[in-house]
């Protein structure tokens, strides 16, 4: 039997925390349930033990991905829409050749629980390892208002257009990351292929070397004669930077408000989570979703830790009373344009219309200023680049005029 602790939504929509033994993860999230409440957090609990780092569990990302998600919803809607039974519609999605294979076990699996009796909602809950935490509540919901082809229609879309929107960014620093990778190759023939046949030469006729080629040539020889140490140092950092990363929270969290205080890179991390706060929150409320279950999952969509965090204050204020609106504008971590959206929404009881409203404008923003960023960028990592590889062309140059005049 092991001991777990958990957070939970009840009915009326306030968070519950408390202890539960089960044999395992599965028969706990099932006693929730049949206590009637929604689960937020389930985890081992182990009471005065701190476990080593190297039994905690590490997890940098959903293990489904969200084109799996939108091909699976969307796919969904239309054969729910043509009166297809549910395992059946679930049998043809698991044949779509854009799912992969972890996507297509996961399908079948859930189609042998609802064969067995259990709601779309319900398999998905029972996999809430694979899926964010708000898809299940949104399915139900659906189910609950009989509108189920149509929410699944709705999620499809949102999935949709948020992996769209991270395909975009990935794309437009593609160009400047292999602009990079290229200027790096292209300094390392120079140093390493170049410098060492061209050097010798001249120490050998007794001319000085420049400036720029003795740091260079001293440099080569470093990494010629040291490279094991440096790349065994580098392994090192590198792999202890990313298990802090991973494993401490507070680390985590430093460094995603250092990487908000950044110009230009900032508020691209900015708008963009403001983006996905706004967009994810506009839909889980249009979808009946309670509003404290909504600010919790909006939140938990936003990837930077920082902004995460500060954002999930926002339940408990609104919890306590107080309206959206009031609760963004004292967390002071989102654009004041979003604050003014929440309030008029709240006015007008037009609050997913609102957000919705600024998920659009912030993802203009975040596409603008990706825009400028790679039009800046290439002509700078163009001028920098060029600036190293000729400073080192034009000393090998000029020490070759200078072995040539010796020689004259």
């Amino acid at each position: 039997m092991q001991h777990f602790t958990y957070q939970a939504y009840e009915a009326s929509g306030i968070l519950k925390s408390g202890e539960l033994s089960a044999p395992d993860r599965t028969e706990a999230l099932k006693h929730l349930r049949m206590q009637g409440l929604v689960p937020k957090q389930l985890e081992l609990a182990h009471p005065g033990v701190q476990l080593p780092w190297w039994q905690k569990e590490i997890s940098i990302g959903p293990k489904v991905s969200r084109k799996n998600i939108a091909v699976l919803t969307r796919e969904l809607a239309m054969l729910l829409q043509a009166d297809l039974p549910m395992d059946e519609a679930l049998e043809t999605v698991a044949l779509q050749p854009a799912l992969d294979k972890r996507m297509r076990k996961v399908i079948s699996s859930m189609r042998q629980d609802v064969i067995a009796g259990a709601s779309l909602g319900q398999a998905m809950q029972q996999r809430i390892d694979y899926f964010p935490d708000f898809l299940p509540r949104l399915v139900q919901a659906g189910e609950a208002s009989g509108a189920l082809a149509e929410s699944l229609d709705d999620i499809g879309k949102y999935f949709e257009a948020t992996d769209s929107a991270r395909t975009r960014i990935l794309s437009a620093l593609l160009y400047p990351a292999i602009l990079v990778m290229a200027s790096l190759a292209a300094i390392g023939v120079v140093a390493g292929v170049l410098l060492p046949s061209i050097v010798p030469l001249i120490k050998d006729a007794g001319a000085d070397l420049p400036l720029i080629l003795q740091v260079a040539d001293t440099l080569t020889q470093m990494v010629r004669h040291y490279w094991p140490v440096m790349v065994t140092i580098t392994i090192v950092l590198l792999g202890g930077l990313f298990l802090a990363f991973v494993l401490s929270g507070s680390v985590r969290t430093a460094i995603s408000s250092l990487l908000l205080r950044l110009p230009v890179v900032g508020q691209v991390i900015l708008h963009s989570g403001t983006m996905r706060y706004t967009r994810t929150l506009a839909m889980l409320l249009r979808n009946g979703v309670p509003m404290l279950q909504g600010l919790s999952s909006a939140a938990a969509a936003v990837e930077n830790t920082y902004l995460r965090r500060q954002l999930a204050k926002a339940e408990s204020m609104v919890g306590s009373g107080k309206s959206v609106s009031d609760a963004l504008r004292e967390i002071a971590v989102l654009p004041t344009l979003v604050v003014r959206f929440s309030a008029l929404g709240e006015q007008t009881g037009e609050l997913p219309g609102m957000f919705d409203r600024a998920a659009d404008i912030y993802l203009a923003s975040v596409r603008q200023k990706l825009d400028r960023i790679v039009v800046l960028i290439t002509p700078v990592l163009t001028l920098v680049v060029g600036a190293i590889v000729g400073g080192l062309i034009l000393s090998v140059m000029s020490a070759l005029f200078a072995i040539n005049n010796l020689a004259m």
